[in-house]
């Protein structure tokens, strides 16, 4: 269990309002992909520091994340975001749109004078954790998800301009 105690370790300086105890006191019952991802989601939720969606019913919402609450984000809607997706011819759009649609790209660049990001764990579906802006501890972090097979998608910040530049030329750049 030593590779989990280093995964908390490494949550403890990325992820901030993170308290380790309870996952301390309750570690997963191995070592499986699957068991320390919902282990992690079970304990990261109940303390509002992860949510989960379904990439297709995601609508570009900011996620009610505890450490995001006390930030005035109400000036970054993404709603043109969805909106070029209505704009753009359907035979140029891939198959996977819902996938690479770039709102937590976009939620980042409202997030880097705060020192915080958005990442999702890459799985059918996202888990989104809001962590320190911080390259060292963030792959700290990625490396310790990795022992157990876990990849966090760390989510570029992309501001408004670099999104609309992305769906130029008919959607060509989506991919």
């Amino acid at each position: 269990m030593s590779l989990v105690k280093r995964l908390i370790a490494a949550l403890e300086k990325c992820v901030p309002e993170f308290d380790p105890a309870p996952l301390l006191a309750d570690l997963p019952e191995n070592a499986e992909e699957e068991t320390v991802l919902y282990w992690l989601a079970e304990h990261l939720e109940k303390q509002q520091l992860m949510v989960y969606f379904e990439w297709k019913e995601y609508t570009g919402k900011i996620p009610n994340l505890k450490p995001l609450k006390p930030l005035d984000l109400s000036a970054c809607n993404a709603d043109f975001i969805t909106d070029l997706i209505y704009e753009t011819p359907p035979e140029n759009l891939p198959w996977d749109i819902p996938y690479e649609l770039p709102y937590l790209e976009y939620f980042n660049d409202a997030l880097k004078p705060h020192g915080l990001r958005l990442v999702t764990f890459a799985y059918e579906n996202a888990y989104v954790l809001c962590v320190n802006d911080d390259e060292a501890s963030l792959d700290a972090l990625a490396a310790s998800l990795k022992e157990f097979g876990i990849m966090l998608i760390q989510n570029e910040a992309m501001s408004k301009d670099e999104i609309l530049a992305c769906v130029a030329d008919d959607g060509e750049n989506f991919n």
